[in-house]
């Protein structure tokens, strides 16, 4: 079994995927704020409070919650319209 090699602390962001030739890149719906520690925002008439955005999710790769949160919300529009998978009969 091969190991990767482990990323030394200089290189700690998190890496970019190249884009495909012509793809776009979509906006995401709302953008979470990347300065206070936790913020309220407004979804569909409702308060949510995203608390302690600054926690390292993945520390090797430079990834908060805030990030992964983002991530969400960019992939949310394309994700969330297709239909979800028919039950299987019993």
């Amino acid at each position: 079994m091969k190991r990767r090699p482990t990323r030394s602390p200089a290189s700690s962001s998190p890496r970019q995927r190249p884009r495909r030739a012509g793809s776009t890149r979509r906006a995401s719906a709302f953008a979470i704020p990347t300065e206070p520690k936790d913020v309220e925002l407004d979804f569909g008439g409702r308060r949510v409070r995203l608390t302690n955005l600054r926690k390292p999710f993945w520390p090797e790769l430079g990834v908060t919650k805030r990030d992964l949160l983002q991530y969400y919300a960019d992939v949310a529009p394309v994700l969330l319209p297709h239909p979800t998978i028919p039950s299987r009969p019993d």
